[in-house]
């Protein structure tokens, strides 16, 4: 089993330029510890664990920040693809908390599969950081 860091890890904002903060939890410990350096007041609930869930919240010292909050899994290959769409899923209500702070109705369609693509990459990464692993976007050499 591998062992999961206990912080969380805030990913960059450079597909759309945002002052929202986005960042990825896989543990209560660690959410409730960072929403309490943020010094936001209230109760935010652990997603079950088969699934994810995504807090949008102000910070009077930092501003508006998303956490994406999911449980990790070690197991089978059914399972981690699991994860992958999990990540998709929540990369979409990242981008459009982004888009409602820009006050953006209708983004062409190739910005926002840019931004999104991009958001969920950020998270795939930060995930593997969480974890232990290391990501390279580079393919291997045959």
């Amino acid at each position: 089993m591998t062992k999961t860091k206990q912080r969380v890890v805030w990913i960059n904002r450079n597909i759309v330029r945002s002052d929202r903060y986005v960042g990825l939890c896989l543990s209560n410990d660690a959410l409730v510890a960072e929403v309490k350096r943020l010094k936001v007041n209230g109760t935010l609930t652990w997603p079950s664990s088969e699934y994810a869930s995504t807090w949008h919240l102000k910070s009077a010292e930092h501003g508006d920040c998303s956490i994406v909050c999911i449980n990790p899994i070690d197991g089978t290959r059914d399972e981690a693809r699991q994860t992958v769409a999990l990540l998709a899923h929540e990369s979409v209500h990242v981008w459009r908390a982004i888009m409602e702070d820009l006050n953006e109705d209708a983004p062409g369609s190739e910005i926002e599969a840019y931004g999104i693509q991009g958001i969920f990459l950020d998270l795939i990464v930060a995930y593997d950081t969480l974890r232990g692993k290391t990501r390279t976007t580079k393919r291997k050499k045959k």
